[in-house]
């Protein structure tokens, strides 16, 4: 089985804080207050499915109140908003989710992928499709800064392929960074 353990940097005294998980875990981060762990699990599907489910829990550092986005974590995953709550990227539609760590609250913010969060934990940045159909890779798309309390977004940058479109922000928040690639021309 898999387990999530608390080491000690100074004495490598190892807790153990949840499992064991029969599935194998992926993607953890440490919440801003340092009081609990978000983390993923990958579940093997039958055959003939084409994915395997990835499942996100919480669990505080104690090991107390694990909980299991069950129904909206399905192909995606959670991650910590910086000094803030949580974020969903429902992988299947590509959609970008607010939520209160416990679930509750859940409202969309954006459609798109590749998210990339601002330092200070206010902007979300996002490659929207332009017209075209968020589940597919193809297409064009721009990308676009998104305001987590307003929802309301503005362009970054002009029309570019969908296609291995990777946005970041600077560690300062000030420059924005977008690769572009497509098959008539090199990234």
């Amino acid at each position: 089985g898999f387990e999530i353990h608390a080491i000690d940097v100074e004495t490598f005294a190892s807790r153990r804080i949840a499992g064991p998980f029969e599935a194998k875990l992926g993607p953890m981060g440490v919440s801003p207050d340092g009081q609990s762990i978000l983390f993923t699990r990958f579940m093997p599907q039958p055959d003939g499915e084409k994915q395997d489910v990835v499942k996100t829990s919480r669990v505080n550092m104690d090991g107390s109140e694990l909980f299991t986005f069950e129904k909206i974590s399905k192909h995606g995953h959670f991650s910590w908003i910086p000094g803030r709550m949580d974020l969903l990227r429902m992988k299947s539609s590509r959609q970008q989710f607010i939520a209160q760590p416990d679930g509750s609250g859940l409202r969309l913010l954006a459609e798109g992928g590749h998210e990339w969060f601002s330092p200070d934990g206010r902007e979300l940045l996002v490659c929207d499709p332009k017209g075209g159909d968020t589940s597919k890779w193809l297409g064009k798309c721009s990308a676009g800064i998104y305001d987590i309390e307003t929802g309301k977004r503005r362009d970054v940058t002009t029309e570019i392929t969908w296609l291995g479109t990777h946005p970041a922000i600077s560690p300062d928040g000030r420059s924005v960074a977008v690769d572009n690639a497509s098959h008539s021309y090199p990234g």
